[in-house]
């Protein structure tokens, strides 16, 4: 429960950070505060991205353990993951350039922030689709989710006595 938690509250901040960057802190040129709050976004996400891989691989032993590719689960995790990674490489590189371009600058022209709206656009839109796999995952049963859900358990109540029982019974 508590990894599930985490792994919901970094993907969050991840997915949702970036999407309100993208769409409302970017939507065009500005002074200082825009600065300001891209980098501490950046900053921000870096632990986020970080406890979102961490739980999420925990999550995948735990859910599907070896079954990755003999079970549904685990083969549309796989597809989770691939996405996860473009949105990894797509995530750092953005990071990277808001570390290089932002470092002196107190405000935001109009072609840097178009830039910068469309990199972090292009993430937010492969979390969509990472959210899209998240889910379908949920329509599938995980193979280790309940090791005795196959079990049937017929239900016997033991009588003792079976005549007094009866005239429990009788009105």
């Amino acid at each position: 429960f508590v990894v599930g938690v985490a792994h919901a509250a970094g993907s969050a901040v991840w997915i949702g950070g970036v999407a309100l960057v993208a769409r409302v802190v970017l939507a065009g040129p500005g002074d200082e505060d825009l600065v300001q709050a891209t980098r501490a976004y950046s900053r921000v996400s870096v632990p986020a991205i970080a406890l979102t891989c961490v739980t999420g691989v925990v999550q995948m032993l735990r859910l599907d353990g070896g079954e990755l590719f003999s079970s549904g689960h685990g083969r549309v995790v796989l597809l989770k993951a691939i996405a996860v990674a473009v949105m990894i490489f797509v995530g750092i590189a953005v990071r990277q350039q808001v570390g290089a371009r932002l470092t002196r600058v107190h405000e935001l022209s109009a072609p840097m922030a178009d830039r910068f709206r469309r990199a972090f656009g292009a993430e937010a839109t492969v979390g969509v689709v990472v959210l899209a796999f998240s889910g379908w995952l949920l329509a599938l049963t995980p193979p280790n989710a309940d090791p005795l859900a196959g079990e049937s358990f017929p239900l016997v109540i033991p009588l003792a006595d079976i005549e007094k029982a009866r005239t429990l019974f009788e009105w």
